[in-house]
């Protein structure tokens, strides 16, 4: 799991969690730090859906400025689960475009300079229900693009 540091407010909100992204980063471990960032858009979701069980997490992932990324909708949706805030913002040189997220059918692929990282392959749904977090129902539809359950979640400067 990874354990980003806590930030104290910014813009008036308080984030518990905080993860990086940035696709073009060559580094060989991906940790969600600024220093070691993740390169796919689902790791800091699936971390948080998977060890954060509190229902007053609020989290924040930055996306690097001036990048743009795939998101994978059948194969890497993103799944928030009562989450407080699920906040997706920028990073980096404002001067440079804002991320552009590029919505496919692709096949998922980690990129080839990760040699080690501590993003989630896959949501434990099965602790979601035993916990009663989730309905079974619920958690064996078939999940597209964002599934906001219970949930607040914010985006700022992306572009889709």
């Amino acid at each position: 799991m990874t354990v980003n540091y806590c930030r104290p407010f910014v813009d008036g909100i308080m984030y518990n969690y905080v993860y990086y992204i940035n696709p073009n980063s060559s580094s060989a471990l991906e940790l969600g730090t600024i220093e070691y960032p993740f390169k796919n858009i689902d790791s800091p979701a699936k971390e948080i859906f998977n060890f954060m069980y509190e229902k007053s997490t609020v989290f924040t992932v930055f996306h690097r400025m001036g990048t743009s990324m795939k998101h994978y909708y059948g194969i890497m949706p993103i799944i928030i689960l009562n989450v407080q805030l699920y906040n997706l913002t920028t990073y980096g040189d404002n001067r440079l475009a804002n991320p552009r997220i590029y919505i496919t059918g692709h096949e998922y692929l980690w990129p080839d300079s990760t040699l080690f990282s501590l993003a989630e392959l896959y949501y434990d749904f099965n602790t979601r229900v035993s916990r009663g977090d989730m309905d079974i129902s619920e958690s064996t539809i078939f999940f597209l693009k964002f599934n906001v359950f219970r949930s607040n979640m914010y985006m700022k400067n992306l572009d889709f």
